[in-house]
């Protein structure tokens, strides 16, 4: 019961670690952790401002700016997981994101910036699209985080 089923450390074939251990790398951590809070709310502001892009064709819309935010979060997640070479770092960036959009969803007091639901019908393509941006952030969370195992796992070439 007391061998050990995948190889010891990073470099043996193992698994990438979520988080590096204490007093080694600790300033990259600090930097990681920056760099994913940073991304996270870059994602949350500018993914807002891009998912209420509707493409109106012979009266039907076509919600393209959440299918698009949901692409650049990704790209961003992804990417301060791999500057950071830790998987936890794209999931911090992502429930960085998710709760900078959900204090958008509540408005805080005033009027929300992102709109998910209405009473008029047919319904808007804007609430479908604020629906989209919404449900789709966790969903890219994972995917990210799915991508920088991946790419994090051992070797890999990092450049």
């Amino acid at each position: 019961m007391s061998e050990q089923r995948q190889p010891a450390g990073y470099g043996a074939g193992g698994l990438p670690p979520a988080v590096n251990p204490a007093g080694r790398h600790r300033h990259r951590t600090r930097a990681g952790l920056g760099t994913a809070v940073v991304s996270g709310m870059v994602a949350a502001v500018l993914g807002t401002s891009l998912h209420g892009r509707v493409l109106y064709l012979d009266g039907a819309g076509y919600p393209w700016g959440a299918v698009a935010a949901l692409v650049f979060a990704v790209a961003l997640l992804v990417w301060a997981g791999v500057r950071a070479r830790n998987v936890l770092m794209s999931g911090v960036a992502g429930m960085v994101a998710y709760v900078l959009v959900g204090l958008m969803v509540t408005g805080m007091g005033q009027e929300p910036l992102i709109i998910t639901d209405t009473t008029a019908e047919p319904e808007l393509t804007v609430a479908v699209a604020g629906r989209i941006w919404v449900v789709g952030l966790a969903a890219a969370t994972v995917a990210a985080i799915a991508v920088c195992a991946w790419a994090l796992k051992p070797g890999r070439a990092l450049r």
